[in-house]
């Protein structure tokens, strides 16, 4: 009966260790179920992290490329704009030097002949010297400055030599002194212009005109009609005596 005893007990032992066993690897089950639905979450949430994060870089990759195609544009622009005003700068100091020409050749015909000749461009105002309007020239238009003369344009160390007027609606654009017209016709880049001798080797050019209503030699007393801008349209002016630059604001009366 003992050993019967023993055997039975032993049995139930080892029944009950069996039974906690299969217990203990069950919840072991459970906790690596719950483990492997963690790391399935935790991959989805990361897969789609990377997706966001490949969509982001490739928009970002096309801004750059945007921005910089942008910047060639802007750059190609201000070469343009560089050129062009130094080509007009050329052109203007030519026809300077043409007139110059011109009045020398005009003295000296008058020293050698005693027959009384026209007086030259350059002297038909001697009662009024140009130089004595500075800051008293009325403008030639109605508008407001979008580039003053000196500054530098955009990305380059270029300036331009006179300055822009926007104009809102179309209007007449009007002598600033009484002059001869030696110029009306197209200057390079700036278009439909007109150069007006004002005595004494001061000059002022009237450029971008969408219409010019005087000729060559034509005789113009101050305020008359020169030509017409058209609506939000940009008038270049500028004055120089001989082949220097001036700046327009300082001759021009204060508004």
């Amino acid at each position: 009966m003992i050993m019967v005893w023993i055997l039975t007990s032993a049995l139930a032992t080892t029944s009950n260790d069996l039974a906690k066993t299969s217990v203990h690897k069950a919840q072991i089950a459970m906790e690596n179920a719950q483990h492997i639905k963690q790391f399935h979450c935790t991959l989805l949430a990361l897969t789609k992290t990377s997706l966001h994060l490949k969509n982001a870089a490739f928009q970002t990759s096309e801004q750059i490329d945007e921005a910089m195609m942008k910047n060639r544009m802007m750059r190609w622009a201000s070469m343009r704009e560089r050129t062009s005003l130094l080509r007009m700068q050329k052109d203007i100091e030519q026809l300077s030097h043409q007139e110059n020409m011109i009045e020398r050749k005009n003295r000296s015909t008058k020293k050698s002949s005693p027959i009384s000749k026209p007086s030259s461009l350059v002297n038909h105002h001697p009662l009024l010297p140009f130089a004595s309007s500075k800051g008293n020239l009325p403008w030639p238009v109605e508008g407001r400055i979008l580039r003053g003369s000196g500054e530098a344009l955009l990305g380059t160390r270029s300036a331009n030599d006179g300055i822009f007027i926007e104009v809102q609606h179309a209007q007449s654009v009007q002598m600033v002194y009484p002059g001869v017209v030696v110029f009306s016709g197209t200057l390079g880049d700036l278009g439909n212009t007109v150069v007006v001798d004002h005595g004494h080797d001061f000059h002022s050019i009237y450029g971008q005109l969408d219409q010019t209503l005087v000729s060559v030699g034509q005789k113009m007393s101050q305020n008359s009609v020169l030509g017409i801008v058209g609506e939000n349209s940009i008038l270049y002016f500028e004055m120089r005596r001989n082949t220097e630059p001036l700046e327009p604001i300082m001759w021009l009366h204060r508004k």
